[in-house]
């Protein structure tokens, strides 16, 4: 699994992959059976396009199977993940989870947090038709538009019978898998777990 980052800002490029959201999930993940892969970048789409080469190109010493790479991204970091999904070639990846992200429409309230949009322009017809996605929504999110920019994904995904799984979790908060310790929350980490394990297994 390979995180991606999508805020260009330096402030986040050096710290991103230590905060516990990032290590947390990757002992979950590294817990479960796969490996993941948080790093430092400069330029978020640059620097994750070389990721991939690297370990396309190093699969053998790295102990990795480059034909089983998924993508686990949250928040304002989705719509750089979307981007890489559309622009790598088709067959890339196995899996997508986004996680309570911004999609394709990211409105300018969100980007003067400093978000990337590197798929402006793009539509939900770039991405690989056979690519299993899931997305994840916090049922009671409050960042500006977010519900709206992911339902309005949701919505052209399954008008275009994408195969898309969605988890929505009734009341939760955003990034309520930091904040919110309940069941529920927990139940939601053990379905995109399931969900990854199933495809990259």
């Amino acid at each position: 699994m390979i995180f991606v980052y999508g805020f260009p800002d330096p402030r986040f490029a050096q710290g991103l992959r230590k905060m516990g959201a990032y290590t947390s999930w990757g002992r979950l993940l590294a817990a479960t059976g796969m490996n993941a892969v948080a790093y430092s970048y400069a330029d978020p789409v640059r620097d994750v396009a070389a990721l991939l080469g690297h370990l396309r190109g190093n699969a053998d010493s790295l102990g990795i199977d480059a034909s089983r790479l998924g993508v686990w991204a949250a928040s304002g970091n989705v719509p750089t993940a979307l981007h890489v999904l559309m622009t790598e070639p088709a067959g890339t990846f196995r899996a997508a989870a986004l996680l309570y992200g911004y999609m394709l429409d990211v409105p300018a309230a969100a980007e003067q947090f400093g978000i990337g949009v590197p798929a402006r322009g793009r539509t939900i017809d770039d991405l690989p038709r056979t690519l299993p996605l899931l997305v994840v929504r916090a049922g009671q999110d409050q960042t500006p538009q977010l519900n709206v920019s992911l339902d309005a994904f949701v919505s052209s995904a399954l008008a275009r019978d994408l195969p898309l799984t969605l988890i929505n979790q009734a009341g939760a908060p955003h990034s309520f898998d930091l904040f919110d310790d309940s069941e529920p929350s927990r139940a939601t980490i053990g379905e995109v777990l399931r969900f990854l394990r199933q495809h990259l297994g």
